[in-house]
């Protein structure tokens, strides 16, 4: 069984995943005819892993439904290499759903399982595992850096690393050091001939950097020629977010029309459960509206955003997402509400440690809060807009890589 699974995950990462899920819907059937049910395990969960790229809708609920099923065999069984991927689709899921403490946990028994077959592939797999869970959730970025620096020093110097270490960087504010790794990741791809993660890093990854280093001309770039590469492969899920980064950029370009038609594409692509898809179309919609003076629809759209990120554990996409509502509150001429949604994005991003967000949103509320001040001496004691009663919350602050990715589908800034 490891060599099939072997050669579907070489199929899928060169760019043929329809293939290699078929692959693995048919190793699923023969081991079951055969009776060797650890084998027809291994195939689903691995061929449910590659469902979600292939036929996004309903695959992440599907895939939890396999590891539900399969986790207390496979413990009874021992196998660690079957263990390895029941955890690493349990990770997949999590991820989708931005439940990045369940996926940090799931990330850790995958490499322990990894480490005990003794396979180096399936160890060189796990051992770049729980970056995504730990960049996209409440690790704080010193401590990602600390954790990246200790996994060189456990198991060496490993280039599948560069594109968290990169995105970090960014983070921080160190743009040009991010670029020069983020230059060496996709040559490394590009020598490798591993296009399907080649494309998920130019639209996703490279492109966020750009965006968060003021460059959208550059993140448009390097977004679209991602996403052409995804959307020649068949690919979905990862084509889906990258869409909606590349609307992101056009949005930024002042191309309304095209930023509006990505994210739609966006949604169109990706599955119900991905949330960051979810939630990073409907911001670029929300924000278009509001260009466009259509201010209701707008900030309904955005509050959607907002409702589905706040069921997740990911400061960073919170932050963002409070950022696109104050936005779209500012075009509305609603200032003094616009503030309040930058403050709890800024409480957000402090905490992370992400230091050019920190920036970025204290310069937006340095040029706003006179201006809302203004405003709010001007209005009656109670608001004309809403009651106490009924005024929508801000939500409180307390409230992306190895050739086999575990970043799944998102990297954003």
């Amino acid at each position: 069984m490891p060599l099939e699974i072997d050669l579907a995950d070489s199929l899928f990462y060169s760019s043929a995943p329809e293939e290699a899920y078929r692959s693995l819907v048919d190793t699923a059937r023969r081991a079951a005819a055969a009776g060797d049910r650890i084998g027809e395990l291994c195939a689903l969960l691995e061929g449910g892993v590659f469902k979600m790229f292939v036929e996004p809708e309903g695959a992440v609920a599907e895939l939890d439904a396999v590891v539900a099923e399969a986790l207390p065999e496979l413990e009874a069984s021992g196998d660690d290499f079957a263990l390895n991927l029941a955890y690493f689709a349990r990770s997949a899921v999590a991820h989708n759903r931005n439940q990045h403490d369940e996926e940090l946990a799931a990330g850790e028994q995958m490499l322990f399982h990894a480490l005990r077959t003794g396979r180096p592939q399936v160890v060189a797999w796990a051992v770049t595992g729980g970056g995504s869970a730990r960049f996209y959730g409440s690790t704080p970025l010193s401590e990602f850096l600390t954790w990246l620096d200790e996994r060189e020093v456990q198991f060496g110097l490993d280039w599948r690393m560069m594109g968290w270490r990169a995105s970090a960087l960014a983070l921080q504010g160190r743009f040009e050091e991010a670029r020069v790794l983020g230059s060496e990741y996709v040559r490394a791809h590009e020598e490798r001939g591993d296009f399907l993660n080649l494309g998920t890093i130019l639209s996703q990854g490279a492109c966020t950097v750009e965006l968060l280093a003021g460059d959208p001309a550059a993140a448009a770039a390097l977004g679209e020629r991602g996403c052409r590469i995804l959307e020649d492969a068949g690919e979905r899920a990862w084509l889906s977010t990258g869409a909606c980064n590349y609307a992101q950029a056009l949005y930024e370009l002042g191309r309304l029309d095209e930023a509006e038609e990505w994210a739609r594409k966006g949604l169109d692509l990706g599955d119900s459960e991905d949330v960051t898809t979810q939630t990073l179309a409907r911001q670029v919609q929300a924000k278009v509206l509001a260009r466009r003076g259509q201010h209701v629809e707008a900030e309904a759209v955005v509050r959607e955003a907002l409702a589905l990120i706040e069921r997740t554990d990911g400061p960073l996409f919170h932050g963002d997402a409070l950022r696109s509502l104050a936005e779209v509150l500012e075009l509305a001429g609603h200032l003094d509400e616009a503030a309040e949604a930058l403050r709890d994005a800024l409480a957000l991003y402090e905490r992370k440690g992400a230091t050019a967000l920190v920036d970025r949103t204290r310069q937006r509320l340095a040029a706003l809060e006179p201006a809302a001040w203004r405003q709010s001496a001007q209005r009656p004691t109670i608001s004309t807009r809403w009651s106490v009663a009924t005024k929508p919350c801000c939500f409180a602050a307390a409230a992306t890589q190895p050739s086999r990715p575990h970043s799944f589908t998102s990297t954003t800034l």
